[in-house]
């Protein structure tokens, strides 16, 4: 259901539910067991998008004097929700224990998601943009089951989400951004040894520290790290050269950061480096620094014009660190 720009309101009409019909059935069978009501029996994939004026989805629910229940999406292993700025409450979410990908973003009224922790069979759950969100349940049932979490923009959600973080064991790829990063504990991160990529940043452009997650020794799979900067951040988190399995560093938007730490060099598995949007930055590691990644096979730098001026292929003061890099792109063009 896309751009339905009118619809304020879905009810008994979307459910398609012949209630009085089904009321009578089950009024004249009370001696046998009543079999419940299975409403999109097949329906595997669920998207609702652009509704710009709906203010209520309802539940499926039947008349009082009927003994039927109902289960809506027994099937369902997809849903996405974005662009719902009106809506403040989503339907029950506990009977779709199929579900495995849930998706929810740009719902700026949203509170709250109910039971979302009885979805057991949950392996991809990402919220965004959804700012008055406050209870999502995020106490799974199944946490072990996550195995794709990404949370921005949801700050309220901050306390909930690193209470119940390090019960994730399971997870591969996190995401977190927030601007409120007075309402983050300490991140615990420990516990997600399967963890492969990590994405951190964004945070407040009111502090002068990244709130780096402590300890991370644990963190032995993590092959891929993004981390978002602010102005005020003038240093990379040095906690970054114990993570020996790296393979992809991108930074972005550390407009404080003015050179990259010698400690780079210890990134021995790096392969990929990327630097995005760091207008102050001028300066590389040293050569012998960039000598030791040995398996760096690919640098991007874009919009970072310090940067940029001085990689200039030939005379550039930092080329000669980075002449032996195979494949090298300056905004966008290879070097």
């Amino acid at each position: 259901m896309v751009r339905l720009h009118n619809l304020k309101r879905i009810g008994a009409e979307f459910y398609g539910l012949d209630i009085n019909a089904r009321s009578s059935a089950c009024s004249s069978s009370s001696s046998r067991e009543v079999e419940p009501i299975t409403l999109f029996p097949k329906l595997s994939r669920f998207v609702l998008v652009n509704m710009g004026s709906l203010e209520e989805w309802l539940d499926a629910m039947v008349p009082s004097d009927s003994s039927s229940s109902i289960k809506v999406f027994p099937n369902l292993r997809d849903l996405r929700i974005s662009g719902l700025p009106k809506l403040a409450v989503l339907p029950d979410m506990e009977n779709l224990t199929s579900l495995k990908e849930l998706q929810i973003t740009r719902c700026g009224s949203l509170a709250c998601i109910r039971n979302l922790n009885s979805l057991t069979s949950l392996e991809s759950l990402y919220l965004s943009d959804c700012p008055a969100l406050l209870d999502a349940s995020l106490d799974m049932e199944n946490p072990q089951s996550l195995r794709i979490l990404g949370i921005s923009g949801c700050d309220k959600l901050n306390p909930s989400l690193s209470n119940n973080l390090e019960k994730f064991t399971s997870l591969q790829r996190l995401t977190i951004r927030s601007d409120d990063l007075g309402s983050w504990p300490i991140m615990v991160l420990h516990h997600l040894a399967n963890l492969r990529s990590l994405e951190l940043g964004g945070f407040s452009d009111d502090h002068d520290h990244f709130p780096w997650p402590h300890p991370i020794t644990n963190l032995v799979s993590l092959e891929r790290l993004v981390l978002r900067g602010w102005p005020k951040i003038t240093s990379l988190p040095d906690q970054i050269q114990h993570l020996s399995t790296l393979r992809t560093l991108n930074m972005w938007e550390f407009e404080g950061l003015e050179v990259l730490p010698e400690w780079m060099g210890s990134l021995r598995n790096l392969r990929e480096l990327e630097i995005n949007n760091c207008s102050n930055l001028r300066q590389l590691p040293s050569a012998e620094a960039i000598r030791h990644l040995t398996n760096l096979n690919q640098l991007r730098i874009a919009r970072c014009p310090l940067l940029a001026e001085r990689c200039t292929k030939g005379s550039s003061a930092e080329w000669p660190k980075i002449a032996h890099i195979p494949d090298v792109y300056i905004d966008g063009k290879e070097v």
